[in-house]
């Protein structure tokens, strides 16, 4: 199938979820592309974990295509009515405009590297999920949702590396405009705050070049939360919508859990509709997420083992040997920087500050609701201090100790709470936008869009990338030579770079043996390791006198990959 034939079928398929989860599941129109985005991501996974990754795409295309069909033939009206609803079209042209922005983009964080975009490429060769004979693939605990989608839409339209962006940001978009679905009436005044939020969704976290899925787990939270405030009167309604986006979750990323149970309880707090409408809330969502989540244990218990001893797997005797590899000084540096940090995150507050100032507006504009208003503060009060201690019990049970006194990742890790803390905020005000008199619309709109401020990054968009950048002269001196399959390579450098550029040549190489290290300082020098192929990529003196001592004639300044 040509890229653009298979565009066309995933965007059609995309439509057809859209149209029949709309209409025969009752699902608000805002909220539907988020849920048709959860179940093709579900859709995926399942293919992947039942060893049939291969077939991930074409099952996508025919549950989209036969909701489509359906839908043309029961109810053509409908489907016209849903391609232009709001929602819908903000979509399409969020879509555009990360098309636009992104195309011809490269990967340059270094997690897309060691793990995100790596396990994708190895799933595109393999066409499966990664087992014990992948020696790239090290995360082993790390589930394979969001992976397991940007596979499926490689495999329509191509491989290029922008296109698994914009899969993985069309979560981001169809979560952003479910906030709409606050707004049914006054929908027009939830497009600038939805916009606002899908700016900030895009920005605060990870950027929107890389596979990170920070951001991504904040965007199910908040499209279950929209969900649950677009029903909250007849909760019962949401019980399946919302079992789909817990197990997308659940699917995301391990802390994915945590926030499936954050949304759970939102709909149990809720106490609308009758008895039994309230346990099926709780009890189906659960026992859906708790089903995903088996399944991906019971996957890496088959293919890498009962407890995988790589970074950040859950084990209860893999958290003592991390504990006990840090001293008592060393634990309790990491617990100053940790409080630290927290209490010098300037943004974190500044939302918690907003956050209360709508909840007293919620107060004034809907009077009679103050012990809901105070319900809601305290729940993510209790939201907020579990996040903050499980992130710090992260660091001390699961970060190797030099990464844990650098607090690596903080920022990103707390983006995911912020990010769902502005949502909190941007729902409460699109409800008071929604309810209340009209007086009171402006000061919501101004009080949500002031949380986006606080959130959004001054700067451009996305980083420019430089002319000489590392990413540009790798992939310069690699494509010079083709490399033998399973070959040793050695990359010449005295940069000090955390590791990235031999996670990056493993990456493009597809090849576990690359080591970086500094060159002899004579031609029959023994190495450390062995090396089939040597490459120089920075402007490294030592390693070009090296190469010239081995025979090798250079292009002063070039970046070079010779065969050893």
């Amino acid at each position: 199938m040509s890229p653009v034939l298979g565009l066309v079928a995933l965007v059609l398929a995309q439509v057809g979820l859209i149209a029949w989860l709309r209409r025969r599941a009752a699902v608000p129109a805002a909220v539907a592309p988020a849920l048709a985005a959860a179940l093709s991501l579900l859709i995926t996974y399942a293919c992947g974990l039942a060893g049939r990754l291969s077939d991930a795409p074409w099952a996508v295309l025919v549950a989209g295509g036969l909701g489509l069909l359906w839908e043309l033939i029961r109810s053509p009206i409908d489907l016209a009515k849903t391609l232009v609803h709001p929602a819908v079209l903000s979509l399409a042209v969020a879509m555009g405009a990360l098309s636009w922005l992104l195309r011809g983009r490269l990967f340059q964080h270094y997690d897309n590297f060691s793990h995100w975009a790596l396990v994708v490429r190895v799933m595109l060769r393999d066409a499966r999920l990664p087992d014990a004979t992948d020696p790239l693939v090290t995360f082993h605990s790390y589930p394979l949702g969001t992976a397991s989608w940007e596979y499926a839409v490689a495999r329509l339209t191509g491989p290029d590396e922008w296109h698994l962006m914009l899969a993985q940001d069309y979560l981001l978009a169809a979560c952003a405009v479910s906030l709409l679905a606050v707004t049914p009436r006054r929908w027009w005044l939830g497009l600038p705050v939805a916009a606002g939020f899908g700016w900030t969704l895009a920005t605060h976290g990870p950027a929107l070049d890389t596979l990170l899925v920070d951001s991504v787990l904040a965007g199910w939270t908040i499209a279950g939360l929209a969900l649950l405030a677009a029903h909250r009167g007849q909760v019962g309604r949401a019980t399946l919508p919302l079992a789909a986006l817990v197990a997308a979750l659940v699917a995301t990323k391990q802390t994915g859990v945590y926030w499936a149970l954050v949304v759970i309880l939102a709909a149990c707090l809720l106490r609308t509709g009758r008895w039994w409408q309230r346990l099926a809330v709780l009890v189906v969502p659960t026992a859906v997420g708790a089903a995903t989540l088996m399944a991906w244990q019971r996957h890496t218990a088959l293919v890498y083992g009962a407890e995988p001893a790589t970074k950040h797997a859950i084990s209860v005797s893999r958290f003592r040997d991390v504990l006990a590899a840090k001293t008592e000084q060393e634990r309790a540096s990491i617990g100053s920087a940790y409080l630290h940090a927290v209490a010098t995150n300037r943004q974190t507050w500044l939302v918690l500050a907003v956050l209360v100032l709508s909840l007293l507006l919620f107060m004034l504009a809907r009077p009679g609701r103050g012990r809901r208003a105070a319900a809601a503060g305290a729940g993510v009060l209790g939201v907020t201090l579990v996040y903050l201690g499980g992130l710090y019990a992260m660091y001390l049970l699961s970060m190797p100790t030099g990464e844990a006194l650098a607090l690596a990742g903080f920022t990103r890790y707390l983006s995911t709470l912020t990010l769902v803390l502005l949502g909190v905020v941007v729902l409460v005000g699109l409800h008071i936008a929604e309810h209340a008199e009209w007086t009171w619309a402006p000061a919501a709109l101004v009080v949500s869009l002031a949380g986006c401020a606080v959130l959004i990054p001054r700067g451009p968009l996305l980083d420019p990338v430089p002319a000489d950048d590392v990413r540009v002269r790798v992939a310069a001196a690699f494509g010079q030579l083709t490399i033998k399959p399973d070959a040793s390579v050695c990359v010449f450098s005295d940069v000090r770079d955390g590791g990235y550029r031999t996670a990056l040549v493993r990456y493009l190489l597809l090849d576990e043996h690359v080591a970086t290290l500094r060159a002899p300082d004579r031609a029959r020098a023994t190495l450390p390791v062995p090396c089939d192929y040597a490459a120089v990529v920075d402007p490294y003196p030592a390693g070009d006198a090296y190469l010239r001592l081995r025979g090798h004639v250079l292009t002063p300044g070039r970046p070079v990959v010779v065969a050893r």
